[in-house]
């Protein structure tokens, strides 16, 4: 058997204030802020069960508009759910796809997509 050489990957989003994207991911969407570097908070790493989101302090514009995350849930019904009760506002609203998923999308206060889905043949 091959060994394994990769262990583990990180999505990194750019926001244009890591304290106030900190404050919007664990107010809205429950996650926890397990690291931050420097004060006021440049790079910041967030966790939820499995997922773990970077977050870097971004001075390009351009850079806010481009970012995106796909987050494979295990109850899509129940984390929808959540966020309707947390006020969460939707790009997308929870809708099936053509291509077998069940998906709703949300932006963070940077734009940053974020995209959670569940196959349509695992949904609770």
């Amino acid at each position: 058997m091959q060994q394994k050489l990769l262990s583990h990957q990180a999505t990194i989003l750019p926001v244009s204030s890591v304290e106030d994207s900190i404050i919007y991911y664990t107010s809205k969407l429950d996650f926890s802020c397990v690291f931050k570097w420097d004060e006021p908070a440049s790079y910041a790493v967030l966790k939820r069960d499995e997922i773990t989101i970077n977050l870097t302090l971004s001075k390009n514009p351009l850079d806010l508009d481009n970012a995106s995350v796909y987050i494979f849930c295990y109850n899509i019904r129940l984390v929808y759910q959540e966020y309707v009760n947390n006020e969460v506002i939707f790009e997308e609203k929870l809708s099936s796809t053509d291509y077998g998923m069940n998906e709703f999308v949300i932006s963070d206060p940077d734009n940053n997509k974020l995209v959670f889905g569940q196959s349509i043949n695992t949904n609770n």
